[in-house]
């Protein structure tokens, strides 16, 4: 699922401190100096800014073959997530008996004990998505779906998902139009005008020029306006489309699913827990 603008930032993390024979331990427990305020700096700190201001890689021996990194690189046992909202937000509203439903998602770990129940209630919970479906907008060219930063069909493809709030969520804007996508399907707002009454299942880009396809079946014409026409993050040539479906919740959040599965399971395996963090907003 493609993230959606000003989303809530989140963080997935392996609760690496409760892995005694993790390669970075010593490092990061061994104190090399104190600041002028008189707090530590451990060498984990200092290898960090070593990396970042001179480019000195000595902290990546650590991180690159740690079993416990996922994401790869500098400390991949942790890393930014997303639409995590939307997943909870999917997960209590179609399966709300879901144990998923009551994670904490402010950095508090999720101990082993409780892991090991939530890693045994994944394949439950998605088996219910599959009865359930998510509003998603598809872009599209040529009928060809968007996938890894290509059209290709033979790639996974990407789409945006309703945000599961009431207020329709914002997908793109420039100085022309605004573009959102509600429950319903997608709305479009002039910039700098009143909203468009129609609410669309489709918007596509022409030679001649852009269109939209009105739950109703009627076919609305987009004027150029301030220089442009209704986009969604993506280049806006002709051939170009955006189409509202209704995909399986499993296939919706798919993503998200599969990247839940690799941390429980590689917490697990190694007998800790795990932190969702998510940043107020």
């Amino acid at each position: 699922m493609l993230p959606l603008p000003y989303a809530k930032p989140w963080e997935l993390a392996i609760d690496i401190f409760a892995v005694q024979g993790r390669p970075c331990r010593e490092p990061q427990e061994l104190i090399i100096d104190y600041y002028t305020d008189g707090r530590p700096l451990f060498q984990w700190e200092a290898m960090r800014q070593a990396l970042a201001f001179r480019g000195q890689e000595d902290i990546l021996d650590y991180c690159e073959p740690c079993p416990l990194s996922v994401f790869g690189g500098l400390e991949g046992c942790r890393g930014p997530v997303n639409n995590f909202d939307i997943l909870f937000r999917g997960l209590n509203e179609l399966v709300p008996d879901s144990p998923w439903n009551e994670v904490p998602t402010d950095g508090t770990p999720i101990y082993p004990e409780q892991l090991r129940e939530l890693a045994q209630a994944l394949p439950w919970t998605r088996e219910q998505l599959k009865e359930k479906s998510w509003p998603v907008a598809q872009p599209r060219l040529e009928g060809v779906p968007y996938g890894e930063g290509t059209y290709d069909p033979g790639v996974r493809p990407q789409f945006y998902g309703w945000d599961g709030n009431g207020p329709p969520a914002l997908l793109d804007f420039n100085d022309g139009y605004q573009v959102y996508l509600s429950r319903h399907g997608l709305l479009v707002k002039a910039t700098h005008g009143t909203p468009i009454p129609h609410t669309f299942s489709k918007l596509w880009r022409e030679d001649r020029g852009f269109f939209g396809l009105s739950s109703s079946g009627e076919t609305v014409s987009f004027q150029v306006t301030r220089g442009n026409y209704p986009s969604w993050g993506l280049p806006n040539d002709p051939g170009v489309e955006l189409v509202t479906e209704s995909l399986s919740a499993d296939e919706a959040f798919i993503e998200e699913f599969e990247l839940l599965e690799v941390f429980v399971e590689l917490a697990n395996q190694f007998d800790t827990g795990l932190l969702i963090r998510s940043e107020p907003g």
